[in-house]
């Protein structure tokens, strides 16, 4: 399956890209017609069938370098431009944030939910051509095939800290830029923290509790369901972040613009040269 993750991390970066790039749009008032054509420019090249079959060809997954220059290629599909800066910090939010849901996957199930809600940032047209071959893709993988993709695709983001806003607001991510631990119930059993003593005929006879030891987070300080947009709604509210410092550190953290609404995305300034 390792050979087949390469169109999950495909799908799942291609939908927070649009998440963000429509979220910085309208925070720089584009005209809502030329941030129309954008958006409809980069979703028919992401989800152009040649593409698309070429993706979802069983291969290894592209190095990092290799998937940037493609994304970027994507977003110059378009008559909006990016510069090398605001691209660079475009790929690490974009990254950052699928590793964070990847990470948060209770289950390997969980990666079929959270491709095809991606899936949905591109509109219904693409969504429901593309949202087939990911089914095809996923639904018959047993659930160790589908661990060792989910597996692979972290591997790929393995060194990856960069610090976002809304993750640090929310809980999800500490200051080192690590991903927090996420006490939620184990998919297919209850959690470790009792011991149950059963009679030959199935009676319960005791049962003991003992404290695990671990370094879980509250589920509910987490964003909302995984693969929806992050950069609306509550959890990418304009809320004042927590006094802990890192607004002056974060990559994403930095404002290039004034009055924006999003301390995490305004270091992503789109440098756009739309023409008429």
């Amino acid at each position: 399956m390792a050979l087949r993750a390469l169109p999950l991390l495909y799908v799942n970066m291609g939908g927070e890209m649009l998440y963000i790039l429509s979220q910085r749009l309208k925070a720089q008032r584009i005209d809502s017609d030329k941030a129309q054509r954008v958006m409809s420019d980069i979703v028919a090249a992401m989800f152009g069938g040649r593409l698309v079959d070429e993706l979802f060809r069983p291969q290894q997954l592209y190095s990092a370098r290799a998937l940037r220059s493609l994304f970027e290629k994507l977003t110059h599909s378009s008559v909006m431009r990016l510069s090398p800066a605001s691209m660079d910090k475009l790929y690490d939010l974009m990254s950052m944030v699928v590793k964070y849901q990847l990470w948060a996957c209770t289950s390997p199930r969980d990666l079929l939910p959270l491709t095809l809600k991606h899936l949905e940032a591109a509109g219904p047209g693409a969504a429901s051509r593309v949202a087939h071959a990911v089914r095809k893709h996923l639904e018959h993988q047993d659930l160790a095939s589908l661990q060792r993709a989910r597996y692979a695709l972290l591997r790929f983001f393995q060194d990856l800290r960069v610090r976002v806003s809304v993750l640090l607001r929310s809980g999800a991510q500490r200051p080192s830029g690590q991903l927090a631990v996420v006490a939620t119930p184990l998919p297919g059993g209850p959690r470790p923290g009792s011991i149950r003593e059963w009679a030959p005929g199935g009676l319960l006879l005791s049962e003991r509790s003992f404290a695990t030891g671990d370094s879980g987070e509250p589920a509910d300080a987490h964003p909302p369901a995984l693969g929806t947009n992050m950069y609306s709604g509550p959890a990418g509210s304009s809320a004042t972040p927590p006094s802990t410092g890192l607004a002056e550190l974060g990559l994403l953290l930095r404002l290039l613009g004034p009055d924006d609404e999003e301390p995490g995305l305004a270091s992503l300034a789109l440098d756009e040269q739309l023409l008429s």
